[in-house]
């Protein structure tokens, strides 16, 4: 199921607002879609959740289309039941209802603890009656569920009853007499399911369960209640009592048929609780931190069980490309390895002084001599021409370009001196591909017929350095072919969890980037200026001509030079987003803050200092910075603190 055609939409609603608004406002969305002529059926083609057949399950007498559903407290009255049953669920559970209605009162509602991942459910929060819900309930395509609630548990069962496919008593039910129980079994013929909490001890446990099968109650809910994580608005459900609750659903499953209701957080959670012995799985805490795909992910997860070993809130269940430890990976390491690494670490520097050196010309209003010498004419002599702007264009290109240097050697010394010292394929490949990308970007401002000597010698020296680096370090690249070095993930994670949506946030800059450069590199080569350019020049493309026919050959070698540093800095956070971001990657989390630091303010300062400040010639600069910084905030957390040594959280 594609999780991005309604997860942007249904998520954020439920996730970021407070418990209750946010499932009110969700709920109220859903059942507004749900009345819309076409509605249901464009929201069933986005999803695209059919269960796979396999996935039939029969449980206290009941067929089940998939034995994932959706826990009682998130659709309570069944407003958003019609398009809740398209997301993949084999059964909903509504409630709690009560055999009359019970108002809500602030106090009672549901709290959401994101430090636990968890909601707080307060025992005598309100509750509709089952009558009216059940009234206005249209008819589903899968089994509905009512969780019952109230001083009257007897009435509310005989109403729910007549809809409802099965019945659940609440927790506070457990506590009741055998013949208390008995006369709840007796109010109705459906299936009679019992909760029982994961943060009672043992005993209560076994007391709970022994008298629920003496009273003929078919079945126990085991919910992911913690007695260690109790709000003062009632117990929380939440992942960090999954692990209890997998022991209690192992521990009665041989005396009663038991299903799992909350703290599953992932696909791998869903695994664990069907190997415990849980039959149905209902989800309701990670229903709301993990986002409406998490039912068909368990579903997929559940088909292919031996995908991984199963495992509890974290790893994620792909194969991860697993890189050598770094003391082992430097043991290997030959001597000509080391000096190759020398080299590329040489290169890197003096990529760091080119950028170094251009952003002191630019700011110090310098040209290089061999631009001089062969403009004919000096930095006072241009100054005299239109105001100074044609010296404050080239040296904002000069600055621009300076600051993509630095942020180009920032990268490049980070492969060096990590991925590449552990012998990792990818960055071996990936520094091939960036030396070709420096010698494509000088070949590109050759075509206006300027050779520049200098920038030539120096781009000869970091292009030797690269190129024997790359020589000597070749038996890295032998350990894997191109293809599947640079396209196997060191650590996948899923789209929507926040290390998936900040590296797809650093993909999408690096496209952005390459396609910047492209770009510019194209309008380099040909018409050299843009509208925003010959507006800040106050001339256009023939007007500079007619100052002088080598002017523009000089301008558009500088532009073209940016626009090379430009896409291969892109290839580089491309390459590093989609390869180096794993647990514990700190250091690259800070080079790509520096770099973009270095490159963006660059850029900004040297349009700021020449009052060339057009919003859409600087719109890619602001957008950068801003995706730039996001991407590093999503993941921030999942590097410091994953799931496992070769996995992030999915929340």
């Amino acid at each position: 199921m594609p999780d991005w055609a309604y997860h942007p939409f249904f998520r954020p609603v439920l996730f970021r607002l407070p418990a209750e608004t946010g499932r009110r406002v969700t709920i109220e969305l859903l059942a507004f879609q749900a009345r819309v002529p076409g509605g249901p059926v464009l929201f069933e083609a986005l999803a695209r959740s059919r269960v796979p057949a396999q996935l039939r399950t029969r449980f206290v007498g009941l067929d089940f289309p998939s034995p994932v559903g959706l826990a009682a407290g998130i659709d309570v009255d069944g407003r958003a039941a019609v398009l809740m049953q398209k997301l993949g669920f084999g059964f909903l559970e509504l409630g709690p209802l009560g055999a009359l209605a019970t108002g809500a009162a602030r106090a009672t509602s549901p709290v959401r603890l994101r430090e636990v991942h968890g909601i707080a459910m307060h025992p005598q929060r309100g509750a509709p009656a089952a009558s009216e819900v059940l009234e206005h309930l249209p008819e589903l395509d899968v089994p509905v569920g009512v969780e019952v609630r109230g001083d009257d548990l007897a009435g509310a069962v005989a109403c729910a009853a007549e809809r409802a496919a099965f019945v659940t008593l609440p927790c506070e039910a457990a506590g009741a007499s055998p013949a208390r129980l008995r006369e709840l079994r007796a109010a109705t013929e459906r299936p009679l399911l019992l909760k029982v909490s994961a943060g009672w001890d043992d005993g209560r446990v076994d007391a709970a369960v022994a008298h629920a099968a003496e009273a003929g109650v078919d079945g126990a809910f085991v919910v992911a209640g913690s007695a260690n994580h109790v709000h003062r608005t009632g117990e929380v459900i939440s992942s960090a009592a999954l692990a209890r609750a997998l022991e209690v659903t192992a521990r009665v499953r041989d005396r009663i048929p038991v299903a799992l209701s909350g703290g599953v957080l992932t696909p791998e959670d869903g695994l664990a609780a069907w190997s415990a012995g849980a039959r149905l799985i209902a989800l309701s805490n990670g229903f709301v931190y993990a986002g409406p795909g998490l039912p068909q992910r368990i579903n997929r997860r559940l088909v292919a069980p031996e995908r991984a070993s199963p495992a509890i809130n974290g790893t994620n269940g792909a194969h991860a490309v697993v890189a050598p430890r770094r003391d082992e990976a430097v043991a290997e390491s030959s001597a000509a390895e080391r000096t190759g690494r020398v080299l590329l670490s040489a290169a890197s520097c003096a990529l760091l002084l080119i950028g170094a050196g251009y952003l002191l010309l630019a700011f110090t209003a310098k040209l290089l001599p061999n631009d001089t010498a062969y403009l004919g004419m000096s930095v006072a002599e241009l100054c005299r021409l239109d105001d100074c702007r044609v010296v404050q264009f080239i040296s904002h290109d000069c600055a621009v370009y300076g600051g993509i240097c630095l942020a180009n050697g920032t990268l490049w010394t980070w492969i060096v001196r990590a991925p590449l010292r552990r012998r990792e394929p990818w960055a071996w490949w990936t520094l091939v591909i960036a030396t070709g990308v420096l010698v494509l970007g000088f070949l590109s401002f050759l075509g206006y017929g300027y050779f520049d000597t200098v920038h030539a010698a120096i781009l000869a020296g970091v292009v030797g350095c690269a190129s024997a680096g790359l020589w000597l370090t070749r038996g890295v690249a032998r350990r894997s072919s191109p293809l599947r070095a640079l396209v196997a993930q060191a650590t996948p994670a899923w789209l929507w969890s926040p290390a998936g949506r900040g590296r797809l946030l650093l993909l999408g800059l690096a496209t952005a980037l390459v396609a910047g450069g492209s770009s510019i590199v194209a309008i380099a080569t040909t018409r050299v200026f843009v509208p925003e350019d010959t507006e800040f020049l106050r001339l256009s493309g023939e007007q500079v001509r007619a100052i002088d026919p080598q002017l523009v050959p000089v301008m558009a070698h500088d532009r073209a030079e940016f626009g090379a540093g430009l896409l291969l800095f892109g290839v580089l956070v491309a390459a590093t987003a989609w390869n180096g971001v794993r647990p514990r990657s700190r250091g690259l989390l800070i080079a790509l803050g520096v770099a973009g630091m270095m490159h963006f303010t660059a850029a900004f300062v040297a349009h700021s200092l020449i009052g060339y400040l057009d919003v859409v010639h600087l719109f890619p600069v602001y957008w950068g910075a801003t995706v730039l910084l996001l991407a590093l905030a999503l993941l921030r957390g999942p590097v410091a603190r994953p799931a496992a040594p070769d996995a992030f959280p999915d929340v």
